[in-house]
């Protein structure tokens, strides 16, 4: 898997990903509209944006990152029918390695657009699922749609749509086609190269 494809498709509004807070929110768009705020601070925090304080910076976002997006369900919708054939061990490595994949480009996109601007459109809510449409940026509006579940007590993003197009979908297609020709230990081996052989630990599928 070429590293292009994989900015390609980790290109989805991430810059304005949403950071945890203390308390949560009355609605998603409420927590998200929040997090975004937060992490903009972040990111905008005249301590945090020297040289020197690159990794710090960048560990806070991931740290964040982890607290908002929900990697054991998305690693596992991207990994599709082949979940079901791995072990716990190996699935418990696949939501690490792919979470660590996913932290990086999204740090990578974070940095990068995080002076674009977001307009929340509408919400709505079905039970324990909801999906908060946005626009992103200014002169050229680009459409993001963040789709998310309750899960102990607070809104966590399971998925995100740029122009109507699914991360999650966009990953599995990715890994179905490499997995037709390739044995699933060397896709584990590219991931791993992808990610420069992060140990970021992520938690196991629930």
């Amino acid at each position: 898997m070429r590293h292009g494809t994989w900015a390609l498709v980790a290109l989805i509004g991430v810059a304005l990903m949403p950071m945890p807070r203390a308390a949560e929110a009355a609605s998603p768009t409420e927590q998200l509209r929040g997090d975004i705020a937060d992490v903009l601070a972040l990111l905008r925090d005249g301590t945090l944006r020297s040289p020197e304080a690159t990794q710090q910076r960048r560990s806070a976002l991931r740290r964040s990152i982890e607290g908002v997006l929900d990697f054991p369900v998305m690693a596992e919708r991207a990994l599709g029918r082949h979940w079901s054939a791995r072990t716990p061990e190996e699935r418990t490595e696949f939501v690490r390695v792919f979470g660590n994949l996913l932290e990086g480009l999204y740090v990578t996109e974070i940095e990068r657009h995080a002076d674009q601007s977001v307009t929340y459109l509408r919400e709505s809510v079905a039970g324990d699922e909801a999906t908060v449409e946005t626009n992103v940026g200014a002169k050229t509006e680009t459409r993001v749609d963040y789709r998310m579940h309750r899960r102990n007590g607070r809104w966590r993003v399971h998925d995100v749509l740029v122009g109507g197009l699914s991360v999650v979908d966009n990953f599995r297609s990715q890994l179905q086609r490499v997995l037709r020709d390739s044995p699933y230990a060397v896709v584990m081996e590219k991931l791993r190269e992808a990610t420069g052989g992060q140990a970021t630990p992520v938690a196991a599928p629930r």
